[in-house]
């Protein structure tokens, strides 16, 4: 498919994925396999123009038992949590090693409920921690006739006021775009915190941005710090851009920092 795709188009990005099944068994918290092949359909000729695509739901660890009523019941986290962490390892590893994005495009499908925050949180949480994009299923129902929720899976209820539990655990603090390469991010759900961490490159000369949905997880203000090696550097200021959810990071002398 991949070169009757490239003979019409060569500039588009191919979205690629594994079967759910047998990639995935339902049995003992959830067994992940890796895909199997040696490289992405492409191969590296087009390794800058294909994206590993994958979807996940804990549903998939344990079949029927695990999701009786549709999502998974919050006795069984820690399970989903465990299998969410090793999908997206096992899937970022593949993604390494053929040397293309990845992204989980299809997760969540859940109500508005506490189980479901919780389901999104141990998602979103195992995917930041390999540094790979997400997408949530679905924003809105759009008629879809490939799923079973209907309008209750997506953000809005029908009176069209947003769900509050999805709105939560989906507006994460993270890194929109990163001066330099990106090492490691985590926002906890709990608390609000975020951290990130990068090797500056003072040859990008766009700045850091962060994406903070001020309204919903610091109503009362927030405090931003930065270091350099674990040291405190008078060079690096935070400035919110306008009056948006972004924040932006720049050191006054970027070469200093060069590869820190």
């Amino acid at each position: 498919m991949d070169k009757a795709i490239r003979k019409v188009d060569q500039k588009k990005s191919i979205f690629f994925e594994v079967m759910q099944f047998p990639d995935n068994m339902p049995f003992f918290g959830g067994i992940v396999f890796g895909p199997g092949f040696p490289d992405s359909p492409g191969g590296e000729e087009y390794a800058n123009r294909q994206v590993f695509n994958d979807h996940a739901y804990c549903c998939q660890a344990g079949g029927e038992a695990a999701c009786p009523g549709g999502e998974p019941t919050l006795n069984l986290s820690d399970m989903c949590r465990s299998f969410h962490k090793r999908k997206a390892d096992t899937r970022r590893k593949s993604a390494d090693e053929w040397g293309v994005p990845l992204i989980f495009s299809e997760f969540g499908a859940c109500f508005d409920t506490i189980e479901c925050a919780t389901e999104i949180s141990n998602s979103v949480d195992a995917y930041d921690d390999v540094l790979s994009s997400w997408a949530y299923w679905g924003y809105k129902s759009f008629g879809d006739h490939t799923t079973s929720g209907g309008i209750r899976e997506g953000m809005f209820h029908e009176d069209g006021t947003i769900q509050k539990h999805k709105l939560k655990s989906l507006t994460r603090t993270y890194i929109h775009a990163w001066q330099g390469l990106p090492l490691m991010m985590y926002f906890n759900t709990k608390d609000a915190t975020f951290t990130a961490t990068m090797k500056f490159d003072a040859t990008v000369k766009a700045e850091t941005e962060v994406y903070i949905f001020f309204e919903e997880h610091y109503p009362n203000g927030y405090i931003a710090t930065a270091t350099v090696d674990g040291e405190h550097d008078e060079g690096l200021s935070f400035k919110q851009v306008n009056d948006t959810n972004y924040l932006t990071l720049s050191h006054i002398d970027p070469e200093s920092i060069h590869q820190k």
